[in-house]
């Protein structure tokens, strides 16, 4: 019994963590996508974001992501937070 119940949920969590890595991927994609294009990091998120939406296709497609998808979102916050940095503070 305990072998079946194993195996069900060997089944189930890679489904959540691929779900979860979806829900990541799409809010990345949509906050690459609001950045001023005065920014100086907005060509440089464009490429990425494409490489992010071709990688969201072949995740709902069922497939694997591509071998550098971490290194993809690790490059998409490290361009958020330094967009951050260059908006002025309201005084």
């Amino acid at each position: 019994m305990y072998q079946s119940y194993d195996a069900l949920i060997a089944c189930f969590v890679p489904v959540m963590r691929q779900s979860e890595q979806i829900d990541e991927i799409r809010q990345l994609i949509a906050r690459l996508e609001r950045l001023s294009a005065d920014s100086a990091w907005a060509h440089r998120a464009a490429g990425i974001r494409g490489n992010l939406i071709k990688a969201l296709a072949a995740l709902e497609a069922g497939e694997p992501g591509p071998d550098g998808l971490g290194g993809l979102v690790e490059q998409s916050y490290r361009i958020l937070v330094r967009a951050a940095r260059e908006i002025p503070a309201n005084d």
